[in-house]
């Protein structure tokens, strides 16, 4: 038996492949995304490019593999969507361009961190019934895709008619119908699908819903032909004839299996018995932390901040909730300082190298002070919402707040660009952030104080002084995969595919719990314990500022 789960990132696509003796293959694939120059909130991506660069990775991992033959197949992604424009009689249809100018067709996916549909979260929240609030944490906000939908259909002609897909969903129509277009399915799903919706989603929301937020002419597209959502890899077809003889396949018997967001194939690809009571966080460009818990257990509360319960396997829901922007703020950052990064580390140099020089600076600054990073910059303050924050405010309006450190300290200014130290520094305080905004999201769940141990998969899994920060702030145990988990949300969607299989049981992730040492620990966690509590009420003064400015 051998099984393919493909994750589309924001930034590559990945594909894993593993045969029937437990083999591992993989390959991986860049993408591209498009700002605009000066309406940042506009992110869009190729529908085109990223087809490509999925057959791409499915096509090295089977010829890597050595197999002509594919038991099954899903497929996980950013909640993105993919749109077409209706042609003539609607027998036909175009990508539709999303990008600010409306010009280039190929742009057609509005990327889950695009925020430009603010007017249209607000109208929601105002709009549509408290129950469906309560879902996602008590209000929309512009990354989710309904607040999208809407921007579509206030943005557009009003006679044209457009197809709106989750970016999973899509791949999965263009694996069994290669594209092709089923009128007649679309306008029954549309109709049909009342049930399955996810964090925001638009997937499975209550038609009536979508009418009484005046969204017209704009149908939400499904791979599935049945008149409901189906749960994660249910097998749903097989992948298309002329497409598997592009791919090398021998034959068309591949099944397809439903495929999800890619926070919960990250989930299921680090699930473990051996962890207690865990919440796992998907840690990436941005960060998902999902808290399972068993369908007996649950009376399906809503918990103002955190969204869900949601429903993905028969006997498991789960609540969820996230920062924005983790990576994310790393990459901004180095973007900040390409000239210093330039000049200390090389140009064309990779992350992994940049964050290896960033390490080496950090202990030298540890070695000249006598102290730990936490006490050289115990004057430094950061609070990194640069792009929203998704919970538990769930407020678009949130962004950057910073203390700079006394001149006297002999410490630059966060605001030098030129210096290698205050690189160093910033690098250290989104560490700080990021742990301190961790511990705020696990107190917001009420079951927090059964929240045992923390689970981190995705790049930053690979940070070792993240998770150690980690660990001094939340006061819990913190597990990383055990190995580059580069391709750690397409093994999820290799779990996806195999469930087809009547034999599958899956398996446990190999995990590696993280240690600090008891000095280390006794030493930085009272002071990283006070700046956590002054991060809560520096977020809540923000939240206060902007009431009062009219913001929110």
């Amino acid at each position: 038996m051998s099984y393919i789960g493909v994750d589309i990132g924001t930034s590559s696509v990945r594909s894993y492949l593993i045969d029937s003796v437990g083999h591992e293959f993989t390959a991986t694939k860049d993408i591209t995304r498009k700002a605009h120059s000066k309406h940042t909130s506009h992110i869009t991506q190729s529908s085109a490019e990223i087809f490509d660069a999925v057959k791409n990775t499915v096509l090295t991992t089977i010829s890597k593999a050595g197999i002509r033959h594919v038991d099954g197949i899903s497929f996980t992604a950013t909640c993105s969507m993919v749109v077409y424009e209706v042609v003539g009689d609607g027998d036909e249809y175009k990508p539709y361009p999303c990008d600010y100018d409306k010009k280039d067709y190929k742009q057609n996916i509005i990327l889950w961190m695009d925020s430009r549909s603010i007017a249209q979260s607000k109208f929601i929240n105002e709009t549509i019934d408290k129950s469906e609030l309560n879902k996602v944490g008590g209000s929309f906000i512009p990354e989710m895709g309904l607040p999208k939908l809407k921007w579509l259909s206030d943005n557009k002609n009003e006679s044209v008619e457009l197809i709106a897909f989750e970016l999973h969903d899509w791949i999965t129509w263009m694996f069994t119908k290669n594209g092709q277009l089923d009128r007649k399915c679309l306008e029954s799903n549309y109709k049909k699908l009342r049930y399955g919706s996810f964090d925001g989603s638009f997937k499975g929301i209550d038609p009536k819903h979508v009418e009484a937020l005046n969204i017209s002419r704009v149908q939400i597209g499904s791979s599935e032909n049945m008149d409901k959502v189906f749960p994660v890899g249910t097998p749903i077809g097989k992948i298309d004839s002329q497409l598997g003889i592009e791919l090398g396949l021998a034959d068309n018997d591949t099944i397809v299996a439903v495929g999800c967001i890619d926070c919960y194939a990250g989930w299921l690809s680090t699930i473990s018995n051996s962890v207690p009571n865990p919440i796992y966080m998907i840690a990436g460009t941005s960060t998902c932390f999902l808290f399972p818990i068993k369908s007996e257990a649950s009376k399906s509360e809503s918990i103002g901040g955190v969204w869900g319960p949601y429903k993905l396997l028969p006997d498991v829901e789960l609540y969820e909730s996230g920062q924005p922007a983790t990576g994310k703020l790393y990459e901004c950052l180095f973007n900040e300082y390409e000239t210093v990064i330039q000049k200390e580390v090389g140009s064309s140099v990779s992350n992994s190298q940049i964050f290896s020089w960033l390490e080496r600076e950090t202990s030298s600054l540890c070695k000249e002070y006598g102290t730990s990073i936490h006490f050289i910059i115990k004057n430094y303050f950061y609070y990194g919402d640069q792009f929203g924050n998704r919970s538990p405010f769930n407020n678009s309006d949130m962004s950057t707040m910073i203390i700079d450190g006394p001149p006297f300290d002999g410490l630059p200014s966060l605001l030098d660009r030129s210096s290698k130290i205050s690189l160093t520094i910033r690098y250290n305080l989104i560490l700080e952030f990021l742990s301190f905004q961790t511990l705020d999201l696990i107190e917001s769940f009420s079951s927090s104080n059964s929240i045992e141990s923390i689970v981190i998969s995705g790049s930053q899994a690979q940070n070792e002084r993240f998770s150690k920060i980690l660990k001094m702030v939340t006061d819990r145990r913190v597990f990383v995969c055990d190995k580059n988990d580069s391709c750690g949300v397409a093994k999820g969607a290799a779990d996806l595919a195999a469930m087809t299989s009547l034999s599958y049981t899956g398996k446990n992730a190999e995990l590696r719990e993280v240690f600090v040492g008891t000095d280390d620990y006794a030493e930085n966690r009272p002071l990283l314990v006070r700046k956590q509590q002054l991060n809560k009420e520096m977020a809540e003064f923000q939240l206060k500022f902007r009431n009062i400015m009219g913001c929110t």
